[in-house]
């Protein structure tokens, strides 16, 4: 965000506000762009744990994947949650 605390600050609000009660439907071209975007959010945050799970389940549309991407969004939601 070179530096753009606030910039960084409204992009972790909006990602809160967005994804925080996100359902996925495997089969629904929504939740797969979804997915999509979620991918490319999270690695702009700098959350790659989250990128890399979003990844994984936009190539294998599996439930093992579904179950490690809602762990790993799960994780980044509360820390954001958690700064405040």
């Amino acid at each position: 965000m070179a530096g753009k605390a606030a910039v960084y600050e409204r992009l972790l609000k909006g990602f809160l506000q967005n994804y925080e009660h996100l359902k996925i439907d495997l089969s629904s071209s929504d939740s797969l762009r979804d997915i999509h975007t979620i991918k490319g959010l999270s690695a702009n945050l700098g959350a790659m744990r989250l990128s890399a799970a979003a990844r994984e389940l936009e190539l294998s549309k599996s439930e093992e994947s579904l179950e490690e991407f809602y762990r790993c969004l799960n994780d980044v939601l509360e820390e954001i949650k958690s700064r405040g």
